[in-house]
């Protein structure tokens, strides 16, 4: 992110809440960092809150959700679990990036609303 990344920390579980306009690389890139950032300060479940972002795409193409899975899987690097919050139209239907992420090592799931993010990660061990 080009800015300095801050969490909110409630029982055990770190929030980023990005506020830009992106396109689908910068968001990409984004939610990477936000991974990294949470791996270094030793966070192990991330929610990135996307309601404050401006989205310059309608949707990501498969390629793109593709590198998606695998930028944040690498950024994990097996100790961070990602859940997203997005607007309901950005989330794949078909699940496509969940089931590449988890391919890659990385547990991620989409959600629309932040309570059922928080509720998935502390859920998971």
């Amino acid at each position: 992110m080009s800015s300095p990344i801050t969490f909110e920390l409630t029982d055990g579980i770190a929030t980023a809440r990005p506020k830009l306009r992106v396109d689908v690389d910068a968001f990409i890139r984004q939610v990477a960092d936000a991974v990294r950032e949470a791996r270094a300060r030793g966070h192990a479940k991330l929610i990135v809150d996307t309601n404050g972002l401006e989205f310059g795409f309608e949707t990501a193409s498969i390629a793109a959700r593709f590198d998606a899975a695998t930028a944040w899987a690498e950024a994990s690097g097996g100790k961070v679990a990602l859940a997203l919050v997005l607007r309901r139209d950005l989330i794949d239907p078909h699940g496509f990036t969940p089931t590449s992420a988890a391919m890659a090592g990385l547990k991620y799931m989409p959600f629309d609303d932040e309570a059922r993010a928080r509720a998935w990660l502390a859920g998971l061990a």
